[in-house]
């Protein structure tokens, strides 16, 4: 009975640690504010007011593009997307520009912010191989 439970035991740790590694891989890296959902589309001049947040891993892999909740705000788009983007797990957010108060809010979630222009998964390429 013993041998049953330990048996049991370690394979119930095995599958969490296993989910646990799926769940881990491959989380947003970096976010790109961009202009439409395409990976070549154009970087958005201001981070905030962005219509997508196209989010790439690690190794400059494209996962998902979605869609910006802050974008029509009345006001706190800069503060509500920077959290967004913290929520998703981005470390680097990268746009043409960005407002005074999302800059705040990305420094006090500890996510760098990149001044850049131009295509989005060329830009995010470039990054990943600076590093």
């Amino acid at each position: 009975m013993k041998v049953k439970n330990l048996v049991f035991a370690t394979f119930t740790i095995m599958i969490i640690v296993s989910l646990a590694a799926v769940s881990f891989a491959g989380d947003p890296y970096i976010g790109v504010a961009a202009d439409s959902k395409e990976t070549n589309a154009v970087i958005s001049s201001k981070a905030a007011r962005a219509p997508y947040f196209l989010l790439y891993d690690q190794k400059g892999a494209f996962l998902e593009a979605t869609m910006n909740p802050a974008i029509d705000r009345p006001g706190g788009a800069g503060n509500a997307a920077a959290t967004f983007l913290a929520e998703h797990k981005v470390k680097k957010v990268v746009a043409g520009d960005f407002g005074s108060k999302m800059t705040k809010a990305l420094q006090e979630l500890q996510i760098e912010y990149l001044k850049k222009e131009g295509v989005a998964d060329v830009v995010v390429q470039t990054i990943i191989n600076e590093q």
